[in-house]
This record gives C-alpha cells, sequence and structure tokens, in this order.
C-alpha cells in the first residue's frame, strides 16, 4: 500500500474516478499482510509539518493498491456503519515545542484564581452602581 498528497481540492459528496485530482509520487509505503485483516500505518508526520507550515497545500491523502499481481484488498469508508471500529482513522500525536508546554496543574489554578477574583470585582462594581 501506498500513500500520496493529493494535488488539488476535492469535494467528498462528488469526487469520482474521473474527476478525481492526480497526486504525487507515494510519500509512505507499509508492506503489511495482504492476506488478512490488518490495520496500515503511515507515518504522515512531515506532511502534516508542510500543511501546518504552509509549505503545501492540504488537499488530503491517497491511498493506492499494487500495481502489478492479483491482490484485491477492501478497505471500509468513513461512513461504514456495520462495524464503526473498522472506519478509518487520522491519529495525530502531538509533542508541543520547547517552552509551549501545556499549562499545569498549579497555572491551571492561577488562571482560574485570576478568573474569580476578576468576576468578583466586576460583580462588586455592579453591585456599588446599583446600591
Amino acid at each position: 500500500m501506498e500513500l500520496h498528497l493529493n494535488q488539488g481540492s476535492w469535494n467528498e459528496a462528488s469526487v469520482t474516478w474521473n474527476n478525481a485530482p492526480s497526486y504525487g509520487p507515494a510519500i509512505a509505503t507499509n508492506t503489511g499482510d495482504t492476506t488478512g485483516c490488518e490495520w496500515h500505518f503511515f507515518n504522515v508526520t512531515s506532511a502534516v509539518a508542510d500543511w501546518h507550515s504552509g509549505n503545501t497545500s492540504n488537499y488530503g491523502f491517497r491511498l493506492t493498491g499494487p500495481t502489478n499481481g492479483d491482490v484485491v484488498k477492501f478497505y471500509h469508508s468513513s461512513d461504514y456503519n456495520d462495524v464503526p471500529a473498522f472506519r478509518p482513522i487520522l491519529r495525530i500525536n502531538y509533542t508541543p515545542r520547547e517552552g509551549q508546554g501545556i499549562p499545569t496543574l498549579s497555572e491551571w489554578g492561577m488562571i482560574f484564581t485570576s478568573m474569580l477574583l476578576a468576576g468578583s470585582a466586576i460583580w462588586m462594581i455592579r453591585r456599588r452602581r446599583t446600591a
């Protein structure tokens, strides 16, 4: 199995084999088992980083199978209803850059306390104006 970047926009509701955008060379390959049911994993870190930085446009991915031999594979689409667990997924593991960490519990506590104090001050000002 090969994963490619689409090179043009498309719409899930109207795309067909005849109007699908072209695609570039494979950016990732998975040569897993071709006889049974299994998940295929592709590392798309560089593609997503290029989308995020604006280096390339995000038109999504194209999955292609082998072009030789008699291998037939069936894949479930995002609207597959028989077993929703078989639908394709994109899992993103995000690691913040140095200095961009997620606030700690004590930082959230400071944020909450600041908001509480600001809210109390606004309430006191409004109360004095109406008195």
